[in-house]
């Protein structure tokens, strides 16, 4: 057996072991109550309370904010495990992990391909990196969010690029999570000289990403949810939020030192900073696009995606941890033509971002509620109540702030003549 295979293989059993019985009480919770919302055809962009028969937290509601794709098939999943007739909800956390697993460990899989195929090298310790990361794993298989299925798709279109409908990948990956939207954008300005591709990318994309979903969402009271999409598209543009995981984190800090008392900064910072990510990374790929592509190829297709990539995670005013995993799998792609110093910047950036999600998500006992609710409240506490919750947030501010500084060191590092 080839050692691809082999690593494969332990990588999906290690996924496997934490599947059914972790997830976390929002994100995960809300695909369990989306399948079920869905299979009793009640519309999707609204707020969903509990489900009573697989809820793990059955408080509060929650909110789906990502195109319908993924949704689909968690009530597929859903429609699958009433069929079955066990009433045993680990079943359908199972279910629900599946995809998210196999994404991720397919990620893997397509870094050693895209290496293999641009690069000619067949070495391993990229793809390793990959498949046994805490980071990856506790996202696809604990977690329970679908970032890295997303990625393959981005993959995917990396390695088949110059396909006649290799867009379409990136596509799949918008209609699964939505933030592939930055590479959509990346693609339409890198052919912005070419009408007739820039027409047909711009009509495909209008097709399969706004008219189908809609459609699709008809049978499922579609008037009731339309102010609601409009808003959530709204929030995802231009939340008005006050930083989280980089160094926009500060003003989160300072308003919760004083919260209750009017500051103008944290006022300003509230008004301003939601609007300027997009103008700056639209920016950035033109910049790129007129100064440095001379033809469109693997290596700029890939280099104006890695740029995209960290102008997001740095300007965003509001990034969570799961987004480092875009920046990540770009990397390992060129692992072996990183300098030293980049590597070691690559390696504390996921040092970082694990420190970051154990604070945020106090030792990872919140993962664990499926089987048991009182570790949330026990979570809750915790982040609640003084002096863990000083503690809490001034250490998200610093991880925060690394976060961005690290990214920064490292473009600098790579050199924009690099690109």
């Amino acid at each position: 057996m080839r050692t691809i295979t082999k690593l494969i293989i332990l990588s999906i059993i290690i996924r496997e072991i934490f599947s059914f019985w972790t997830g976390h009480p929002y994100d995960f919770e809300m695909f369990v109550r989306v399948g079920e919302q869905l299979y009793y055809g009640k519309p999707l962009y609204v707020f969903i309370s509990a489900y009573q028969d697989v809820s793990f937290w059955p408080y509060g509601t929650v909110g789906y904010a990502y195109p319908p794709l993924f949704a689909y098939y968690c009530m597929l999943s859903y429609a699958f495990y009433k069929e079955i007739g066990i009433d045993l909800p680990f079943l359908y956390y199972f279910l629900l992990k599946q995809p998210m697993i196999l994404g991720d460990v397919l990620c893997g899989y397509l870094i050693y391909k895209l290496k293999l195929k641009y690069y000619n090298i067949s070495n391993l310790k990229a793809t390793m990196i990959w498949l046994f990361n805490p980071i990856t794993i506790l996202f696809s298989a604990i977690w329970g969010i679908p970032h890295a299925l997303a990625i393959s798709f981005i993959l995917l279109y990396l390695l088949y690029f110059e396909n006649k409908f290799s867009f379409i990948y990136l596509v799949i990956s918008f209609l699964l999570i939505g933030l592939p939207f930055i590479y959509i954008l990346s693609f339409i300005f890198l052919f912005l000289k070419d009408k007739k591709v820039i027409i047909n990318t711009i009509i495909l994309f209008f097709i399969m990403a706004i008219i189908l979903p809609l459609l699709s969402l008809i049978p499922f009271q579609l008037e009731n949810q339309l102010n609601n999409i409009y808003m959530a598209v709204e929030d995802v543009f231009f939340k008005k939020a006050l930083g989280q995981f980089n160094i926009f984190m500060i003003f989160n800090f300072l308003y919760y030192l004083n919260h209750y008392s009017f500051n103008p900064l944290i006022f300003t910072a509230f008004q301003i900073i939601p609007y300027i990510w997009l103008p700056t990374l639209i920016f950035v790929i033109i910049f790129y696009r007129l100064n440095y592509v001379k033809k469109i190829d693997f290596k700029n297709i890939y280099l104006i995606f890695f740029l995209v990539t960290i102008t997001f995670l740095i300007f965003r005013q509001s990034v969570n941890e799961q987004y480092i995993l875009y920046f990540l799998s770009l990397a390992l792609i060129n692992y072996e033509y990183l300098n030293p110093k980049l590597k070691t910047i690559l390696l504390f950036i996921q040092i970082n971002t694990f420190l970051f999600i154990l604070v945020n998500n106090p030792l990872l006992i919140r993962f664990a509620t499926p089987i048991d609710q009182h570790l949330y409240l026990l979570d809750i506490q915790f982040t609640t109540t003084e002096p863990t919750e000083f503690i809490r947030y001034m250490l998200m501010t610093i991880f925060g702030s690394l976060n961005t500084i690290f990214l920064i060191l490292f473009l600098k590092k790579l050199g924009i003549k690099n690109l």
